[in-house]
């Protein structure tokens, strides 16, 4: 590694043919596609996603025509790194100063690193956190892959996987969080510092593990890379819980799993907030199509919500059939529609709690 004040070495980032000639979203292609979070309460706190963290996908930016890396999709519960937190990268006490990497030399292959503070590409001072996916306070890794390989930037496919010791929960974010690229090129910038809501009531998809029984676990990442969940945890928020015997009662505690996902944290009468508590369940929604909602008419390929769906949201509807397809089950819309309508699928009702 070396660190300059110049980045006259720096890249051009090219604009890639699909972009320019960018056609409408393929099935494969739709992620979470909305968020909607009432009567939010924002914490107040500017962060920026911590730089070695892996790309989860890459997403063509169709006015920039470049490919930028996600790193956490919206709604991921995340947890807020500060000077009190040891980790590679990190924000220390201004004395103790660091480094993070900046770009990669064109002429040399390496990678330029610039310091944390007083440096443009650094932090600046209203910048007191980085913010990676909570862990449900259990020591996480975070693979890397090809994806790192087709960005050409800092972080390596063949890297170890980034390993995010035992954290606490401050609340989601409400976007898709974009990888640090400030300064990665010498003609692109469009993200910047985001934010975090710390309470509010939102609807994510919900996957009932006691019906849909290969579903997979949050444990399946490193191991089983073939599971449904495998197949949604990187551009999805959701809850995967198990509900045998009515442990996802409406007013259970959930916490975060490994990745920032919701799970249950107890159904019991007598539970108790702790300190991994991110929200309660208030209800779920299985019952689609609303009203004539199934009778709208769709241009065919077309998912949006109405006859091409069966009458069920479309985020819900990609929720359901990606999980049905990894699992060589049926996902026609009417197969997909007797799941969502036998309790297997359908949105979690969740109220954010801050403190």
């Amino acid at each position: 590694m070396s660190t300059t004040q110049l980045n006259f070495n720096d890249k051009f980032r090219k604009i890639p043919q699909k972009a320019l000639l960018r056609d409408n979203l393929t099935f494969k292609e739709v992620m979470m596609i909305k968020l909607q979070v009432i009567n939010p309460e924002y914490s107040g706190i500017l962060a920026y996603p911590h730089k070695d963290l892996p790309v989860m996908w890459i997403q063509d930016e169709p006015v920039h025509g470049a490919q930028e890396g996600i790193v956490m999709p919206k709604g991921t519960i995340v947890s807020l790194l500060t000077n009190q937190t040891t980790i590679t990268h990190g924000v220390p006490n201004p004395t103790s100063s660091g480094t993070i990497p900046w770009y990669i030399d064109a002429l040399t292959g390496d990678t330029v690193v610039t310091p944390v503070d007083d440096t443009y590409y650094g932090y600046q001072e209203g910048v007191t956190a980085l913010m990676v996916p909570a862990n449900g306070g259990a020591q996480s890794a975070i693979p890397y892959s090809s994806l790192e390989t087709d960005l050409g930037l800092w972080t390596k496919s063949t890297d170890s996987a980034f390993t995010i010791a035992a954290n606490i929960p401050m609340g989601i974010v409400m976007e898709n969080i974009y990888q640090d690229i400030r300064g990665a090129y010498l003609n692109l910038q469009t993200h910047d510092a985001y934010t975090t809501c710390i309470e509010g009531r939102l609807d994510v998809p919900f996957v009932d593990t006691s019906k849909i029984t290969e579903f997979g676990t949050d444990a399946d990442i490193a191991a089983v890379t073939d599971s449904a969940y495998a197949a949604l945890w990187r551009k999805w928020q959701f809850f995967a819980f198990n509900g045998t015997a009515g442990a996802a009662r409406s007013g259970a505690f959930v916490k975060s799993d490994l990745y920032g996902k919701f799970a249950l944290e107890s159904g019991a009468t007598n539970a108790t907030k702790s300190i991994q508590t991110v929200g309660k369940v208030i209800s779920y929604d299985c019952r689609f199509p609303k009203e004539l909602s199934g009778t709208i008419q769709n241009y065919p390929g077309e998912t949006l919500l109405g006859t091409a769906t069966a009458g069920v949201p479309a985020d819900l509807y990609v929720f359901a059939k990606t999980t049905l397809l990894k699992l060589g089950a049926e996902a026609t819309p009417a197969a997909i529609l007797h799941r969502i309508q036998d309790g297997a699928f359908g949105y979690a009702k969740i109220q954010i709690l801050k403190g």
